[in-house]
């Protein structure tokens, strides 16, 4: 069974820096394919997966397809099951991991990719970077769409959380929370990536699995699980 993973968020919101460290930790004895859609100047290129930075492992496996134009949930959905047929045809991946762009909506995108993919895939995590220090202003900016983005994650990812007060941070979690009840958040910042134990283990040990809750009978909530932190000690 190839398992699909959703990571999401903004541009800027440390995205492609977590898909990063989890090709080389949490992934790093998985075939990986990878379908990158970005909009924008800042893209994760297949010489970016080959040789991030500060790390002492190569993948220059990691499958990548890139659809550059466009969002995979309306206008380029076409290309998107293109891709996930191109790859599960080759049968040589355990993984494949889905970066849509920033405005792509997940409730939108959940439905419609799990309809696309064939049996012998399902999807297994639905993450959603948040970037803490434009926290605030994403809910001024965008309150219904970053809303239902947080409601559709299951696994919120909180970045950039050394650069504010753990009194600002623990606010966030609990404003998430209001929010998204069920979801679990996980925390760090981004500039401790090089040791792989703090995401490797609250990852690898919280899977999640999605099949069951966007069926046809659609969205019904999973029970509240424990939050995790990682700890950059």
């Amino acid at each position: 069974m190839i398992r699909v993973d959703m990571i999401s968020g903004i541009q800027g919101s440390g995205k492609s820096t977590l898909i990063l460290r989890l090709l080389h930790t949490v992934y790093a004895d998985e075939a990986i394919a990878l379908i990158e859609n970005e909009q924008g100047k800042i893209r994760l290129s297949r010489q970016a997966v080959r040789d991030a930075r500060d790390s002492a492992v190569s993948r220059p496996d990691v499958f990548v397809t890139e659809i550059p134009t466009g969002c995979i949930c309306c206008s380029r959905s076409d290309m998107l099951e293109q891709a996930i047929t191109d790859i599960a045809r080759r049968g040589t991946f355990d993984r494949i991991l889905l970066e849509p762009t920033g405005t792509a909506k997940l409730a939108d995108l959940l439905p419609l990719v799990q309809r696309l993919l064939p049996d012998k895939a399902q999807i297994h995590h639905v993450v959603s970077v948040v970037d803490a220090c434009s926290f605030a202003r994403r809910m001024l900016l965008s309150k219904d769409f970053f809303e239902s983005q947080l409601r559709n994650s299951p696994l919120i990812f909180l970045s950039k959380t050394d650069l504010l007060p753990p009194e600002e941070t623990e606010q966030i979690q609990r404003q998430i929370l209001s929010i998204a009840p069920d979801c679990h958040i996980l925390k760090s910042d981004l500039s401790d990536w090089n040791r792989a134990a703090p995401i490797t283990a609250p990852l690898a040990a919280h899977t999640i699995p999605l099949l069951s809750r966007y069926n046809a009978a659609g969205n019904s909530r999973t029970k509240k699980g424990p939050t995790f932190e990682m700890d950059p000690s």
